[in-house]
């Protein structure tokens, strides 16, 4: 499993930046954000990326989530 890069849309048009801990079948966990800002998704992207990277987290283990890549879990 990866971290998944998920900046979020504001309604004012700014993006923050997120990420998704690697997730097993049966885990769910909210978004870690960062408090900051950005102008496009990108930018957000970007700047999570740069976050993990920070952290110690490999580059190949992060990938940016897909919008509609909503799982169903077995409860």
């Amino acid at each position: 499993m990866k971290y998944q890069l998920c900046s979020y849309l504001l309604q004012d048009g700014r993006w923050g930046p997120a990420f998704l801990p690697p997730q097993g079948s049966k885990t769910f966990s909210e978004p870690t954000e960062l408090d900051i800002y950005f102008p496009t998704q990108k930018d957000a992207d970007k700047y999570a990326k740069k976050y993990l990277i920070e952290k110690g987290i490999s580059i190949e283990d992060i990938e940016v989530r897909k919008e509609k890549e909503n799982k169903d879990y077995d409860l």
